[in-house]
């Protein structure tokens, strides 16, 4: 059972419902002609290379199996056909033991008609999950996506008809296709503001550690790039992005929601193997490095990553990694615990659970509580911007061109400044990261502003 528990934090959730029915009456605009004109190609798109399969020897064995119940969509018949019947190893197993088919390790095989079917599946995700779904909510080009406050044992918000919250950002033609869709009103723009690593930042003011609180209050610091660099043995010139993201994603996040090194070096190493994304300031594939170095296998790597593990709670956040023991044993005791935000939950969870709900969902309050106070000032100074959206750490702003740098201004003085002044036991500076695209253009064109003048 979730419940809030002080006065403040029932006063939140009311808010903060008032503020998000705002936004939901107000909606997003939809480019009506594009979402039909896109529906229509991506359909040829999938009838020619699902054409193109029925001869590969994919299906043919499939058939051979199957007969005509051969269901290319099964991960059931891809697995016996890929791991039994064609002899690929699976590069990961379920918690269960069996061969895995998520998209990760079917595209592991190599097998160039996986390849073409997961296309197949990706276009059907955008037809129909996305596009599909904006044509069927739209009234006039405007759509109304709910957000709910009662439906997330974390107490953070979702999103239903259709599910803002859900729309991609990592696949870069899935992003695009579905985000080009999404448009301001005529003359106006889109604005995007979240919190920059808003969880990292409410842990640490959970847990205190002192290293974590350096990396948090010195920006020339990076915690992820220090990482990287331990994980793959680099030195600080070798570092760019996508490597950065690779340790990231999958090891200091995975860890941080308690993850272990095994599934950890399994995750990064698929990213490894993608020499056209894994590579180095100079185009050195990353795989080509680690083997230099003595970490070029999975099972040097595993062994690798183990020590990293160790070390990353032992010695780099030993605080933390206590915190987390202390606030386990806490919540065994009492059965529930409470957040900073005023909320308590007490339900049966894991360990897991139990070291994340008040992170995730405090972090998810912290944006709630600068959602509202933003809508509460542009009504009172009669604003022609409004807030259409929300996702997570990250309000949807629709803003007139005349109001830009007064919304930009307004962002950055309540979600930083004001909200760490509500709520005293915020330790460490929140950060708010505020993109945008051109006037009259759509969401995908969303990036960096120029806010010279502005901050």
């Amino acid at each position: 059972m979730l419940m809030p528990v002080t006065s403040e934090a029932f006063s939140l959730l009311h808010r903060g419902t008032w503020a998000l029915a705002l936004a939901e009456r107000q909606g997003l605009c939809i480019d009506v002609a594009y979402c039909n004109k896109t529906i229509r190609r991506v359909e040829r798109r999938i009838e020619n290379t699902m054409g193109e399969l029925q001869d590969s020897p994919l299906f043919a064995a499939g058939r051979k199996v199957y007969g005509r119940k051969f269901n290319p969509a099964s991960n059931d018949h891809l697995a016996q056909i890929l791991y039994s019947d064609l002899g690929y190893t699976p590069s990961k197993k379920t918690a269960s033991g069996k061969a895995s088919t998520d998209e990760e390790s079917l595209r592991a095989t190599g097998q160039a008609d996986i390849v073409k079917l997961l296309e197949c599946r990706k276009l059907e995700k955008i037809k129909t999950t996305y596009l599909g779904n904006f044509l069927k909510e739209q009234i006039d080009g405007v759509m109304h996506p709910f957000f709910n406050l009662n439906r997330v044992i974390t107490f953070r918000s979702s999103s239903s008809s259709p599910n803002f919250q859900n729309i991609p950002n990592r696949d870069p033609e899935m992003k695009l296709l579905a985000r080009q869709a999404i448009i301001p009103r005529p003359g106006h723009l889109l604005l995007c503001a979240d919190y920059s690593g808003a969880e990292v930042r409410i842990a640490n003011s959970y847990h205190h550690d002192p290293t974590m609180t350096t990396y948090n209050k010195d920006s020339s610091k990076d915690m992820h790039r220090d990482m990287a660099l331990e994980l793959f043995k680099l030195k600080p010139p070798q570092i760019i992005k996508p490597v950065r993201n690779i340790a990231k994603g999958k090891f200091v996040f995975a860890q941080f929601y308690g993850d272990w090194y095994k599934s950890c070096a399994e995750g990064m190493w698929q990213d490894v193997l993608n020499e056209d994304y894994a590579k180095l300031a100079d185009g050195t594939p990353l795989l080509r490095h680690m083997k230099k170095v003595g970490i070029g296998t999975p099972e040097a790597f595993e062994n690798h990553v183990k020590k990293v593990e160790r070390s990353f709670w032992y010695t780099r956040f030993p605080v933390y990694a206590q915190w987390k023991e202390d606030w386990w044993e806490a919540y065994q005791n009492k059965g529930y615990f409470d957040t900073y935000t005023g909320f308590r939950c007490q339900t049966v969870m894991s360990r897991n659970d139990a070291v994340n709900y008040p992170i995730q969902g405090s972090a998810f309050h912290c944006l709630l509580w600068s959602l509202c106070r933003v809508t509460e000032i542009s009504i009172r100074d009669n604003w022609k911007s409004r807030i259409v959206g929300q996702i997570h750490d990250e309000m949807v702003l629709d803003v007139h061109p005349s109001e830009l740098e007064l919304v930009v201004r307004t962002l950055h003085r309540v979600m930083e400044r004001e909200l760490v002044e509500h709520y005293a036991w915020i330790t460490v500076p929140m950060l708010a990261d505020v993109e945008g695209s051109p006037v009259d253009t759509p969401w995908s064109q969303k990036g960096k502003l120029d806010l010279s003048g502005i901050l």
